[in-house]
């Protein structure tokens, strides 16, 4: 790992917090399995962060420690946590120190140093970035930290794109980090919209949507998808990636199985592509972590 000086420093302190083991073994099986796609990744999301400055190691630690705890009483009970929308958008969504502070650097940091959202990048990598182009124009609903966003942008030169967020602390986020990465402003339009009441977007005028992460936090799932078939072209890509099994502090809608989901998506006159399944118990099977990771892209009939 001489080559990835960022995450290697980052991987090493690791071992200092016994808490953090599973999560340094989680990282190692990652490396063993990608290599250099996971090296570059996990170094880039370091590097970037450590130059917004962001101590990683406290974040990652604050955020994993939140997930577990909230994960534990879901094995108890087998029911997720929250259940009111609008408490969660008070309490979370709008609220800049919990947003800021521990919510969106924790996500930006969980894709390339957690499994179950690792495989999900490489999925869309592998599978949905090259539908992109310069020419093509589409919109992320639910753009949160802004990962995404940043993947598109800096890997599909002169492309630009809109994007929809419920919380104003996570457009101020993401704006943020996409401009101290270097992205040019003028590439990406990030508004302030809730997926519930519609966007202001014209019926059937993107070529792409993306909607990652999103749908379980939604009291009904189904309305982000109908909203993705209101504006997307005839023959439009579709991206989703959710959770199933996985209580996170503002998870509210859990779903019985993968197909349940493709489903949801079928019924709003999607063709699927493509799909991926990812269980943490796929490389841990003694975890008690029962959270599965699916994604699908989809074609607009």
């Amino acid at each position: 790992m001489t080559d990835y000086p960022f995450y290697r420093k980052f991987r090493d302190g690791l071992a200092d917090v016994a808490f953090l083991k599973k999560s340094g073994e989680a990282l190692d099986i990652l490396t063993d399995r990608f290599g250099d796609v996971h090296l570059t990744l996990a170094d880039d999301v370091v590097s970037l962060a450590q130059s917004l400055g962001w101590n990683c190691q406290d974040v990652f630690l604050q955020y994993i420690f939140d997930y577990l705890k909230e994960q534990m009483a879901f094995e108890q009970t087998g029911e997720y946590g929250h259940t009111d929308f609008e408490q969660i958008r008070e309490e979370i969504l709008d609220d800049p120190e919990v947003m800021q502070n521990l919510y969106l650097p924790g996500l930006f940091l969980a894709y390339p140093l957690t499994a179950i959202l690792f495989h999900k990048y490489v999925f869309f990598r592998n599978s949905f970035l090259p539908r992109l182009s310069a020419d093509s124009f589409g919109a992320e609903i639910g753009y949160g930290d802004g990962f995404y966003l940043w993947v598109m942008l800096r890997n599909v030169p002169g492309m630009r794109l809109t994007g929809f967020d419920i919380s104003r602390p996570a457009q101020e986020f993401a704006v943020h980090l996409l401009t101290h990465a270097g992205i040019e402003p003028e590439r990406f339009d990030l508004q302030v919209a809730n997926v519930i009441d519609g966007t202001p977007t014209e019926n059937h005028s993107l070529d792409w949507v993306l909607l990652p992460e999103i749908i379980e936090h939604l009291p009904n799932p189904s309305v982000a998808i109908a909203e993705a078939a209101r504006i997307l072209k005839p023959g439009g890509s579709l991206y989703v990636a959710t959770m199933i099994d996985s209580n996170h502090m503002d998870h509210i809608s859990n779903f019985d199985s993968p197909l349940v989901v493709e489903q949801m998506i079928t019924d709003q006159n999607f063709a699927i592509q493509d799909r991926m399944t990812y269980r943490v118990t796929d490389d841990l099977p003694d975890s008690s972590d029962r959270a599965v990771s699916i994604a699908f892209i989809a074609e607009k009939n």
